[in-house]
């Protein structure tokens, strides 16, 4: 869709600290359970995605995102057609970010 891998397993040894990766899911869309190598900002320029883990469950619409930690499991659920966009970024990267799961807020970015 964007010239790039959507297999999210081809973004977790890439030899940078951060990789990031976009695709576009419909609404409905479910990811069942799992985990990564490297920790993991989630958000969606567009509709809403949740986010659950063994710590709780959140929905964040287009303005906010899921941080998830290397290693913990997490399944995603849209609400709407979700322009999703993430971010795999290496733990040893991510040492002064938080070790749970954490809602951020996420600005626009140069307009529609």
């Amino acid at each position: 869709m964007y010239g790039k891998s959507e297999d999210r397993d081809d973004y977790q040894q890439v030899p940078r600290p951060v990789a990031a990766m976009a695709r576009d899911l419909p609404d409905g869309h479910h990811i069942p359970d799992h985990r990564h190598l490297r920790a993991q900002l989630i958000y969606g320029t567009t509709g809403a995605i949740s986010v659950a883990t063994g710590h709780g469950v959140w929905v964040v619409p287009a303005t906010r995102g899921v941080w998830v930690p290397a290693g913990l499991t997490h399944a995603m659920t849209c609400a709407g057609a979700v322009a999703m966009r993430t971010l795999y970024i290496e733990p040893q990267s991510a040492w002064r970010l938080p070790d749970a799961p954490t809602v951020v807020s996420v600005s626009p970015c140069c307009g529609s």
